[in-house]
């Protein structure tokens, strides 16, 4: 009796450590998919920059379509990647409002853009926090 003891006392610690395991390894996955999410965003932030920067100020440089599609697109996959998808809206919506203004259209809302760049901060930042966001009023 007391072996069986022994054996169902040594079956649950062991239970009980695979559980914790999976538990923890969970947990770990979890936190490297937040940090590399929070690296990508904040990577993201000088293009931003660069784009509100450009649209609202003169600027001598010439504005190159291709890098500025490209560096879009590449922004827009890594979002579909990893999320979150309303992100992906408020960032073409960004990016549309941002060719506005560095060609100067008439067209452009600077109100709207910079709505549209705290969206887009507004997105990320809920990502990163874990937070639900909250609809515009």
């Amino acid at each position: 009796m007391d072996a069986l003891k022994s054996v169902w006392a040594f079956l649950s610690v062991f239970v009980i450590a695979w559980i914790t395991q999976r538990i923890i390894l969970f947990w770990e996955k979890r936190k490297k998919v937040e940090e590399t999410k929070l690296a990508l965003y904040m990577s993201w932030m000088p293009f931003f920059a660069e784009c509100y920067a450009r649209a609202l100020e003169p600027s001598n440089k010439s504005f190159d379509r291709h890098e500025f599609v490209r560096k879009k697109m590449e922004i827009l996959g890594m979002l579909q990647i990893m999320g979150p998808g309303e992100a992906m809206d408020a960032f073409c919506n960004f990016c549309d409002l941002a060719e506005k203004g560095i060609r100067k259209e008439p067209a452009f809302d600077a109100r709207k853009f910079h709505e549209s760049f705290g969206t887009l901060n507004c997105c990320l930042c809920c990502e990163i926090h874990g937070e639900k966001q909250q609809p515009a009023i």
